[in-house]
């Protein structure tokens, strides 16, 4: 019935190579424009967090720095809050930006591509620090000692302890994207072509695949500058790969059912969706001014 009905409305509307190329530009830049805010979101909130206890962090794009050594300043409450609480609080960020996609009525799906990926952003990152905690959990030396790891090592936990919930996470992404992906595919719904098994599957390739790997060059070169540390570049193939987690899901799931909706002819990246992707890149680069020589010096 669905591919029958989507079948049934191809022969009024067409897709376009022009189209194509939209819906893979305007997701990858809303794919590197939610990653950055979302990594922004983590150190703003554990900077908050860091100040209740009264530490007095320099926040940055990689987390905090300029925090006290002395161990004697650091407690039990304050590990947690910083490196436990602001993780878990991304995560309750993301099922809220989630609401907020589902939210959005359909004709207004230019938002959604938005709402989305600033959803999925905040879900890699918490389950990447889940995955990654087991491997910095005890290990002060290692570059997974960062997030997570930090406060289960604070807990003195045993790493075997935490490998069930790495375990945890990893079936969590995969589940993640076999539930998205009708996310992903309500979407077509501004894209009035045939959608069947193979017009699926190249959407997704084209909204959420391409854009992925794009997206992991690019914010792999804005981790790797000098004098930075390998964790950086570390945190970043986590988020990316946490991603690349759920794309394993959605493809056992490309047969997901959508609701019928009337067709349209309308493209669900035109002209204003440009207005609002470049004001809010533009906001950010006004809130973080510095930000543009950082990332022109990274390149």
């Amino acid at each position: 019935m669905d591919g029958d009905y989507y079948n049934d409305i191809s022969n009024k509307v067409t897709d376009t190579l022009w189209r194509k190329f939209q819906r893979v530009a305007i997701s990858t830049l809303v794919y590197v424009i939610a990653y950055i805010l979302v990594g922004y979101a983590l150190s703003y909130l554990s900077g908050l967090i860091a100040m209740y206890f009264n530490f007095h962090p320099e926040i940055k794009y990689y987390g905090l720095y300029k925090m006290p050594v002395a161990p004697n300043l650091w407690t039990n409450r304050a590990v947690l809050g910083i490196y436990g609480l602001a993780p878990f609080l991304i995560f309750v960020i993301g099922i809220v930006f989630y609401q907020i996609t589902n939210s959005i009525q359909k004709e207004r799906t230019i938002y959604k591509v938005f709402t989305l990926w600033i959803a999925i952003h905040c879900f890699c990152l918490f389950f990447s620090l889940c995955i990654t905690a087991s491997f910095g959990t005890q290990a002060f030396t290692s570059p997974f000692y960062y997030g997570l790891a930090v406060a289960t090592t604070w807990l003195h936990m045993d790493p075997v302890l935490i490998a069930p919930v790495s375990l945890g996470a990893l079936l969590a992404l995969i589940f993640l994207g076999i539930y998205l992906v009708r996310n992903f595919l309500a979407l077509s719904y501004a894209r009035p072509v045939a959608f069947n098994f193979n017009a699926r599957r190249l959407f997704v390739i084209e909204i959420a695949i391409i854009p992925w790997l794009i997206g992991t060059i690019l914010t792999t070169l804005i981790s790797v500058p000098p004098n930075h540390y390998p964790k950086d570049l570390l945190v970043n193939l986590g988020r990316n790969g946490a991603f690349a987690i759920m794309i394993l899901g959605m493809i056992f799931k490309l047969d997901h059912p959508i609701s019928h909706v009337v067709a349209k002819n309308y493209n669900v990246f035109n002209r204003p969706m440009w207005p609002f992707l470049l004001g809010v890149l533009a906001l950010f680069f006004l809130i973080k001014r510095h930000y543009i020589s950082y990332l022109i010096s990274s390149i």
